[in-house]
């Protein structure tokens, strides 16, 4: 007997070949945050911050640039951080490549000698 026989004509079964759908909690799929941001950029901040007040001491430069680091980098980085989770990783990333490098030798170009490692005596 076919389920639409046992359905009594015309309906499909409500659960054919179809799992029920259950929600998932954010902390199953999600990084975990620490002060709204990955926890390597907050140990960066946090390192800077702690650097700066004891290499150049308590100045008026110095709250200047921890008030710069923690009311405009850090909520920065909490925005990009809910946009997306991997684009704070991805801006250390490319911050840390060279913005331009030396053109590839042709194929066809003899490859280089490689200098000697060991004088010969």
């Amino acid at each position: 007997m076919s389920a639409r026989q046992r359905n009594g004509g015309g309906e499909r079964p409500p659960t054919a070949g179809r799992l029920p759908e259950r929600p998932v909690h954010q902390s199953l799929v999600r990084v975990p945050r620490y002060a709204g941001v990955d926890r390597s950029f907050l140990v960066l901040e946090v390192t800077l911050v702690v650097c700066l007040g004891y290499l150049m001491g308590l100045s008026w430069a110095t709250a200047a640039v921890v008030v710069v680091v923690v009311g405009v980098v850090h909520p920065l980085m909490v925005r990009l951080s809910d946009a997306d989770d991997l684009l704070p990783q991805l801006l250390a990333r490319t911050l840390m490549q060279a913005d331009a490098y030396g053109p590839l030798p042709p194929a066809s170009a003899s490859p280089r000698r490689p200098s000697r490692s060991v004088p010969t005596a």
